[in-house]
């Protein structure tokens, strides 16, 4: 299969899924995300594979999912161009969201292992925090200075980090190493040495059996699901659904609005100027 969005590589027991679009810091549209699951799904079905190193390509990691496009991307008929959907449109993209993306890395067979840097906000943070483990860059950014957004509700139950603790945080950036301290990625490291420690994991385990890495995340999972996990992912993407179909007063800033208006660059810059 050949690639658009990002690009696939298979080494030894080692795959690499390198998304592909440096300029706007590989954001996560549909397309992206679909040209990951089936890179995914190969590898899968690859017997040699051992584990699936994810990265990014140019200056970041990723920086969410496409703004321009976040609730329009439903991919519905011409009737709505330029129009926000029905809330239950919304929800049930969202449940793709969920279970086609999200859900489906967390539950992958194989080990995965997320090699971050530069910006990983938003949608990318989520993505990160679905692989096995996660080693980081010290400077990459999970939430850049001054943000407040981070604790709005996500697609993801592990993303509760983001309302536990991004009240005591705001108006912090944080990087690579506060993100260690909280146990939001497994391993922080000089941005010179991350291509080399990952690699290492990346050999670490590839030299486990088969059985031991596939029973091992088999357990693990089903230990997290004892914690209510299950019944998080059933009810997280129904409030980030409401939350992009959510009602504005007009003394409130309306970024979807200032979206369509100006452009989603020129909305984020707005809602900075306005804090």
């Amino acid at each position: 299969m050949s690639y658009e969005f990002i690009i696939y590589e298979k080494e030894g027991k080692i795959a690499r899924i390198t998304m592909n679009v440096p300029k706007k810091h590989n954001p996560l549209g549909k397309p992206m995300m679909r040209e990951i699951v089936a890179a995914m799904e190969d590898a899968a079905e690859d017997r040699e594979i051992k584990v699936v190193v994810i990265k990014g390509a140019g200056k970041s990691f990723s920086s969410g999912h496409d703004i321009p496009k976040i609730g329009m991307d439903i991919e519905l008929g011409p009737e709505y161009a330029g129009k926000r959907p029905p809330a239950k449109l919304l929800i049930e993209r969202d449940e793709w969201l969920k279970e086609e993306f999200y859900q489906y890395v967390y539950t992958y067979a194989k080990p995965t292992i997320a090699q971050v840097h530069g910006y990983c906000i938003y949608g990318g943070n989520n993505f990160q925090l679905c692989c096995d483990i996660t080693i980081a860059a010290e400077d990459s950014q999970f939430k850049p200075k001054g943000d407040t957004i981070v604790t709005i509700a996500s697609y993801m139950p592990a993303d509760t980090w983001s309302t536990a603790f991004g009240p005591r945080h705001l108006g912090v950036k944080m990087d690579g190493k506060i993100a260690e301290k909280w146990g939001i990625v497994n391993k922080a490291v000089p941005l010179e040495q991350l291509e080399e420690e990952v690699e290492k994991m990346a050999r670490a385990v590839a030299l486990m059996p088969d059985d031991s890495l596939n029973m091992n995340k088999k357990c693990l999972n089903s230990m997290m699901e004892f914690d209510g996990l299950e019944a998080a992912w059933n009810t997280t993407h129904i409030a980030h659904a409401m939350g992009t179909h959510q009602r504005i007063r007009s003394d409130e800033f309306n970024i979807f609005k200032t979206r369509a208006d100006q452009g989603a660059s020129a909305a984020i810059k707005s809602r900075q100027r306005k804090r």
